[in-house]
């Protein structure tokens, strides 16, 4: 009984948990694409190749336009002297300029193409990339929100599974 739980229940967590990675990398991918925007016509790449049936129905899900509205970003641009300019900051909320620029201070003083960094309760995935006419850009995502479908079912996989045994447990006290 628990090898099952075990298993059906892990492999649960653990697709919910490589699906939510998986969209925070597609989303910041198609943010790099259209520099640091996200709009119902430029956002099919956040959803995966829907022409991939196992992608379209069980992985990335069927691309809505409307979905991508879900999504909390910003996005900045480095010119050659270090200075921040802020590109888009209209899909965040009480993240004011002068924190997106310490944010981005910040992410880049880690010297990598990606990571992610804490702004409050929020955690921001980030990617570093050149734009267009060979500006540094640093696209922020917020992955908390992406995040959080894992952490339910994670919370309500532990708990029914520990149900589960202690039901299993009394049936068995029982039955003796």
């Amino acid at each position: 009984m628990l090898l099952v739980l075990l298993i059906t229940l892990g492999g649960l967590v653990g697709i919910t948990r490589v699906q939510s990675k998986n969209e925070v990398d597609r989303v910041l991918t198609a943010l790099v694409k259209n520099e640091g925007h996200l709009s119902p016509c430029n956002a099919h790449a956040a959803f995966g190749n829907q022409n991939d049936s196992i992608n379209r129905n069980f992985l990335g899900g069927p691309y809505n336009p409307e979905a991508v509205y879900q999504y909390r970003y910003f996005a900045v641009t480095v010119d050659a002297s270090h200075r921040v300019t802020v590109v888009n900051d209209n899909n965040v909320y009480q993240v004011n300029s002068t924190k997106i620029k310490s944010i981005t201070r910040k992410a880049l003083s880690d010297h990598q193409d990606s990571g992610s960094i804490d702004v409050g309760r929020n955690q921001y995935a980030y990617r570093v990339a050149k734009n267009s006419v060979g500006q540094t850009m640093v696209v922020f995502l917020n992955e908390t929100l992406i995040y959080n479908r894992f952490w339910l079912l994670f919370r309500v996989a532990v708990v029914l599974g520990i149900g589960s045994l202690i039901v299993f447990a009394v049936v068995l006290k029982i039955a003796k």
